[in-house]
Protein backbone atom coordinates (compact mmCIF):
# COMPACT_ATOMS: atom_id res chain seq x y z
CA UNK A 1 0.00 0.00 0.00
CA UNK A 2 1.08 3.78 -0.41
CA UNK A 3 1.75 5.92 2.19
CA UNK A 4 -0.36 8.18 3.24
CA UNK A 5 1.14 11.93 3.61
CA UNK A 6 0.42 13.44 7.18
CA UNK A 7 -1.69 16.69 5.75
CA UNK A 8 -1.76 19.28 9.17
CA UNK A 9 -5.20 19.53 10.53
CA UNK A 10 -6.27 21.76 13.07
CA UNK A 11 -9.68 20.73 13.73
CA UNK A 12 -12.07 18.57 11.96
CA UNK A 13 -14.91 20.60 9.76
CA UNK A 14 -17.54 18.94 8.30
CA UNK A 15 -19.58 20.30 5.11
CA UNK A 16 -22.99 22.84 5.85
CA UNK A 17 -24.97 23.91 3.74
CA UNK A 18 -23.88 27.35 2.58
CA UNK A 19 -27.99 28.75 2.57
CA UNK A 20 -28.33 30.25 -0.40
CA UNK A 21 -31.45 29.98 -2.08
CA UNK A 22 -31.67 31.60 -5.53
CA UNK A 23 -34.47 33.02 -6.86
CA UNK A 24 -35.20 30.38 -9.27
CA UNK A 25 -35.70 27.65 -6.15
CA UNK A 26 -37.90 29.80 -4.31
CA UNK A 27 -40.34 30.64 -7.24
CA UNK A 28 -40.30 27.20 -8.68
CA UNK A 29 -40.67 25.59 -4.85
CA UNK A 30 -43.45 28.12 -4.28
CA UNK A 31 -45.48 27.98 -7.61
CA UNK A 32 -44.26 24.22 -8.79
CA UNK A 33 -44.31 22.03 -5.25
CA UNK A 34 -47.27 24.29 -4.66
CA UNK A 35 -49.20 23.56 -7.00
CA UNK A 36 -48.12 19.79 -7.10
CA UNK A 37 -49.38 19.15 -3.54
CA UNK A 38 -52.65 20.73 -4.36
CA UNK A 39 -53.38 18.70 -6.69
CA UNK A 40 -51.97 15.39 -5.14
CA UNK A 41 -54.27 16.05 -2.06
CA UNK A 42 -57.59 16.72 -4.67
CA UNK A 43 -57.01 13.09 -6.04
CA UNK A 44 -56.14 11.96 -2.63
CA UNK A 45 -59.30 13.52 -1.59
CA UNK A 46 -61.64 12.28 -3.94
CA UNK A 47 -59.90 8.79 -3.55
CA UNK A 48 -60.62 8.79 0.19
CA UNK A 49 -64.46 9.32 -0.58
CA UNK A 50 -64.90 6.68 -3.26
CA UNK A 51 -62.45 4.32 -1.19
CA UNK A 52 -64.42 5.19 2.67
CA UNK A 53 -61.96 2.36 4.27
CA UNK A 54 -60.06 2.85 7.17
CA UNK A 55 -56.92 0.67 6.82
CA UNK A 56 -56.55 2.72 3.30
CA UNK A 57 -57.67 5.86 4.48
CA UNK A 58 -54.56 6.04 6.95
CA UNK A 59 -52.32 4.55 4.44
CA UNK A 60 -53.28 7.01 1.68
CA UNK A 61 -52.53 9.83 4.34
CA UNK A 62 -49.19 8.89 4.70
CA UNK A 63 -48.52 8.17 1.42
CA UNK A 64 -50.12 12.09 0.56
CA UNK A 65 -47.97 13.52 2.96
CA UNK A 66 -44.63 11.77 1.60
CA UNK A 67 -45.44 13.06 -1.88
CA UNK A 68 -46.19 16.32 -1.18
CA UNK A 69 -42.75 16.41 0.92
CA UNK A 70 -40.84 14.52 -1.92
CA UNK A 71 -42.24 16.57 -4.12
CA UNK A 72 -41.03 20.02 -2.96
CA UNK A 73 -37.65 18.36 -1.97
CA UNK A 74 -36.98 17.47 -5.25
CA UNK A 75 -37.46 20.37 -6.86
CA UNK A 76 -36.20 22.79 -4.24
CA UNK A 77 -32.76 20.01 -4.98
CA UNK A 78 -33.07 20.26 -8.73
CA UNK A 79 -32.89 24.70 -8.67
CA UNK A 80 -29.69 24.39 -5.56
CA UNK A 81 -31.48 25.02 -2.85
CA UNK A 82 -29.24 24.99 0.09
CA UNK A 83 -30.93 26.47 2.79
CA UNK A 84 -32.43 24.04 5.41
CA UNK A 85 -34.86 26.65 6.84
CA UNK A 86 -36.21 27.32 3.45
CA UNK A 87 -37.02 23.28 3.40
CA UNK A 88 -38.40 22.44 6.04
CA UNK A 89 -41.01 25.87 5.65
CA UNK A 90 -41.48 25.11 1.76
CA UNK A 91 -42.03 21.64 3.37
CA UNK A 92 -45.03 22.51 5.34
CA UNK A 93 -46.21 24.79 2.58
CA UNK A 94 -46.71 21.42 0.50
CA UNK A 95 -48.64 19.78 3.35
CA UNK A 96 -50.87 22.61 4.18
CA UNK A 97 -51.71 22.49 0.37
CA UNK A 98 -52.25 18.71 -0.05
CA UNK A 99 -54.71 18.95 3.04
CA UNK A 100 -56.30 22.03 1.59
CA UNK A 101 -56.49 20.09 -1.85
CA UNK A 102 -57.85 16.77 -0.01
CA UNK A 103 -60.44 18.82 0.93
CA UNK A 104 -61.39 20.39 -2.08
CA UNK A 105 -61.36 16.91 -3.76
CA UNK A 106 -63.34 15.39 -1.21
CA UNK A 107 -66.21 18.26 -1.90
CA UNK A 108 -65.98 17.58 -5.46
CA UNK A 109 -65.98 14.14 -5.34
CA UNK A 110 -68.97 14.20 -2.38
CA UNK A 111 -70.82 16.89 -4.92
CA UNK A 112 -70.56 14.75 -7.79
CA UNK A 113 -68.68 17.86 -9.25
CA UNK A 114 -71.25 19.91 -8.09
CA UNK A 115 -68.75 22.19 -5.65
CA UNK A 116 -65.21 23.11 -7.05
CA UNK A 117 -64.44 25.70 -4.87
CA UNK A 118 -60.82 27.03 -3.10
CA UNK A 119 -63.07 28.97 -0.46
CA UNK A 120 -62.26 28.89 2.94
CA UNK A 121 -65.53 29.80 4.15
CA UNK A 122 -67.07 27.69 1.83
CA UNK A 123 -64.79 24.83 2.98
CA UNK A 124 -65.26 25.39 6.58
CA UNK A 125 -68.99 25.05 6.50
CA UNK A 126 -68.18 21.76 4.44
CA UNK A 127 -66.62 20.56 7.41
CA UNK A 128 -69.25 21.85 9.93
CA UNK A 129 -71.64 20.00 8.14
CA UNK A 130 -69.94 16.92 8.03
CA UNK A 131 -69.11 17.23 11.78
CA UNK A 132 -72.45 17.21 12.19
CA UNK A 133 -73.81 13.61 10.69
CA UNK A 134 -70.86 12.03 10.31
CA UNK A 135 -69.39 10.46 7.20
CA UNK A 136 -68.19 6.72 8.02
CA UNK A 137 -68.56 4.14 10.55
CA UNK A 138 -65.56 2.37 12.64
CA UNK A 139 -66.69 -0.22 14.70
CA UNK A 140 -69.99 0.55 14.26
CA UNK A 141 -69.42 3.50 15.65
CA UNK A 142 -69.84 6.96 13.47
CA UNK A 143 -67.23 9.45 14.88
CA UNK A 144 -69.13 13.10 14.73
CA UNK A 145 -68.27 16.55 16.14
CA UNK A 146 -64.84 17.09 18.66
CA UNK A 147 -64.19 13.02 17.94
CA UNK A 148 -64.21 13.59 14.30
CA UNK A 149 -62.43 16.85 14.37
CA UNK A 150 -59.79 15.46 16.44
CA UNK A 151 -59.47 12.46 13.65
CA UNK A 152 -58.96 15.04 11.45
CA UNK A 153 -56.86 16.95 13.55
CA UNK A 154 -54.39 13.61 13.42
CA UNK A 155 -54.47 13.29 10.21
CA UNK A 156 -53.73 17.35 9.36
CA UNK A 157 -50.40 16.64 11.53
CA UNK A 158 -49.48 13.05 9.40
CA UNK A 159 -49.77 15.35 6.21
CA UNK A 160 -47.53 18.03 7.47
CA UNK A 161 -44.97 15.72 9.20
CA UNK A 162 -44.65 13.41 6.51
CA UNK A 163 -43.90 16.11 3.97
CA UNK A 164 -41.85 18.47 6.61
CA UNK A 165 -39.64 15.51 6.50
CA UNK A 166 -39.14 14.48 3.17
CA UNK A 167 -38.64 18.20 2.00
CA UNK A 168 -35.77 18.43 4.60
CA UNK A 169 -34.29 15.43 3.45
CA UNK A 170 -34.06 16.38 0.14
CA UNK A 171 -30.80 17.80 0.96
CA UNK A 172 -30.18 16.68 4.23
CA UNK A 173 -26.31 15.00 4.42
CA UNK A 174 -25.91 15.97 0.78
CA UNK A 175 -23.04 17.69 -0.82
CA UNK A 176 -22.83 20.48 -3.09
CA UNK A 177 -19.89 22.38 -4.64
CA UNK A 178 -20.26 25.89 -4.20
CA UNK A 179 -17.72 26.87 -7.11
CA UNK A 180 -19.15 24.93 -9.92
CA UNK A 181 -23.00 24.61 -8.96
CA UNK A 182 -23.60 21.17 -8.43
CA UNK A 183 -24.68 18.27 -6.15
CA UNK A 184 -21.89 15.83 -5.32
CA UNK A 185 -22.33 11.82 -5.25
CA UNK A 186 -20.17 10.01 -3.54
CA UNK A 187 -16.84 8.81 -5.37
CA UNK A 188 -15.78 5.94 -4.08
CA UNK A 189 -16.49 3.44 -1.21
CA UNK A 190 -13.89 1.26 1.28
CA UNK A 191 -13.83 -2.26 1.49
CA UNK A 192 -15.11 -3.76 5.04
CA UNK A 193 -12.58 -2.65 7.61
CA UNK A 194 -11.73 -3.22 11.24
CA UNK A 195 -14.03 -1.83 13.50
CA UNK A 196 -12.82 0.78 16.16
CA UNK A 197 -13.70 -0.37 19.76
CA UNK A 198 -13.15 3.58 21.03
CA UNK A 199 -14.38 5.40 18.35
CA UNK A 200 -13.31 8.83 19.53
CA UNK A 201 -9.46 7.57 18.53
CA UNK A 202 -10.71 7.88 14.62
CA UNK A 203 -10.98 11.55 15.73
CA UNK A 204 -7.31 11.86 17.15
CA UNK A 205 -5.93 10.24 14.06
CA UNK A 206 -7.20 11.97 11.07
CA UNK A 207 -6.12 15.09 13.80
CA UNK A 208 -2.71 13.81 13.88
CA UNK A 209 -2.93 13.33 9.61
CA UNK A 210 -2.68 9.51 10.45
CA UNK A 211 -5.61 7.18 8.71
CA UNK A 212 -4.27 3.49 9.55
CA UNK A 213 -7.66 2.95 10.94
CA UNK A 214 -9.27 3.32 7.19
CA UNK A 215 -6.56 1.05 6.08
CA UNK A 216 -7.02 -1.83 8.23
CA UNK A 217 -8.98 -5.11 6.73
CA UNK A 218 -11.85 -6.68 8.42
CA UNK A 219 -10.50 -10.28 8.53
CA UNK A 220 -13.12 -12.48 7.12
CA UNK A 221 -12.11 -14.88 9.61
CA UNK A 222 -14.01 -12.89 12.19
CA UNK A 223 -17.24 -12.25 13.37
CA UNK A 224 -18.87 -10.23 9.54
CA UNK A 225 -21.60 -9.26 11.42
CA UNK A 226 -19.83 -6.32 12.54
CA UNK A 227 -17.36 -3.97 10.70
CA UNK A 228 -16.58 -0.16 9.50
CA UNK A 229 -17.03 1.07 5.92
CA UNK A 230 -15.86 4.38 4.60
CA UNK A 231 -17.09 6.57 1.91
CA UNK A 232 -15.11 9.37 -0.30
CA UNK A 233 -16.81 12.22 -2.11
CA UNK A 234 -15.64 14.81 -4.75
CA UNK A 235 -16.31 17.59 -7.04
CA UNK A 236 -15.57 15.89 -10.74
CA UNK A 237 -15.25 18.94 -12.15
CA UNK A 238 -12.60 20.67 -9.96
CA UNK A 239 -11.61 17.59 -7.60
CA UNK A 240 -10.79 20.89 -4.72
CA UNK A 241 -13.43 19.73 -2.45
CA UNK A 242 -13.28 16.41 -0.47
CA UNK A 243 -15.09 14.71 2.46
CA UNK A 244 -15.24 11.30 4.06
CA UNK A 245 -17.72 9.64 5.85
CA UNK A 246 -16.96 6.69 8.22
CA UNK A 247 -20.05 4.09 9.38
CA UNK A 248 -19.89 1.64 11.73
CA UNK A 249 -22.13 -1.16 10.01
CA UNK A 250 -23.81 -4.10 12.38
CA UNK A 251 -25.47 -6.28 10.45
CA UNK A 252 -28.43 -8.65 11.55
CA UNK A 253 -30.46 -11.76 10.31
CA UNK A 254 -34.53 -11.53 11.39
CA UNK A 255 -36.69 -14.70 11.80
CA UNK A 256 -37.07 -14.94 8.30
CA UNK A 257 -33.87 -14.94 7.27
CA UNK A 258 -33.86 -11.45 5.50
CA UNK A 259 -30.41 -9.49 6.33
CA UNK A 260 -30.19 -5.96 7.36
CA UNK A 261 -27.49 -3.89 7.89
CA UNK A 262 -28.21 -0.84 9.86
CA UNK A 263 -25.38 2.13 9.90
CA UNK A 264 -24.48 4.05 12.51
CA UNK A 265 -22.65 7.22 11.61
CA UNK A 266 -19.13 8.05 13.15
CA UNK A 267 -18.01 10.53 10.51
CA UNK A 268 -20.33 12.58 8.45
CA UNK A 269 -18.35 14.14 5.33
CA UNK A 270 -15.88 15.58 6.83
CA UNK A 271 -13.43 17.98 5.23
CA UNK A 272 -9.89 16.19 4.07
CA UNK A 273 -7.33 17.48 1.63
CA UNK A 274 -7.21 16.32 -1.95
CA UNK A 275 -4.22 14.38 -1.53
CA UNK A 276 -5.73 12.40 1.57
CA UNK A 277 -8.47 11.86 -1.11
CA UNK A 278 -6.41 10.46 -3.48
CA UNK A 279 -4.29 7.73 -1.13
CA UNK A 280 -6.74 6.47 0.51
CA UNK A 281 -8.80 5.34 -3.30
CA UNK A 282 -5.51 4.37 -3.85
CA UNK A 283 -5.11 2.22 -0.90
CA UNK A 284 -8.57 1.24 -0.72
CA UNK A 285 -8.31 -0.12 -4.63
CA UNK A 286 -5.40 -2.29 -4.04
CA UNK A 287 -7.33 -3.19 -0.99
CA UNK A 288 -9.77 -4.73 -2.72
CA UNK A 289 -7.44 -6.58 -5.25
CA UNK A 290 -5.87 -8.04 -2.88
CA UNK A 291 -9.28 -9.19 -1.53
CA UNK A 292 -10.16 -10.51 -4.60
CA UNK A 293 -6.89 -12.47 -5.09
CA UNK A 294 -7.43 -14.27 -1.47
CA UNK A 295 -10.76 -15.28 -2.58
CA UNK A 296 -10.01 -18.12 -4.98
CA UNK A 297 -7.37 -19.38 -2.31
CA UNK A 298 -9.96 -18.89 0.07
CA UNK A 299 -12.36 -21.29 -2.34
CA UNK A 300 -9.50 -24.03 -2.97
CA UNK A 301 -8.67 -24.41 0.98
CA UNK A 302 -12.23 -25.37 1.55
CA UNK A 303 -12.51 -27.74 -1.14
CA UNK A 304 -9.50 -29.99 0.03
CA UNK A 305 -11.14 -29.78 2.98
Amino acid sequence: MTALAPPVISHLQSYEHSGKLPMPAMMMMLIGGTLAAVICGAAYGAIIWYLPFVYISVALTFGIGFLAGYMMGHIGKKFHCRNNAAMIIMGLVAGFAAWYGAWVGWTAAASEGQIITFSPLAQAAVMLGVMQEGIWNVFDWTPTGVWLAGIWALEFLIIMGMSFVFAKAAIEGKIYCESCQQWLKTDCSSPALTRMEQPSELNHQLLSGQYHSLLSPHPEKHDASQYMSAELTTCPACQQVCYLTVNHIDVTVDKEGKVHANNSNLLQNVIIPPETFVDLKANWEIMFEQREEEQPMTDDTTQQS
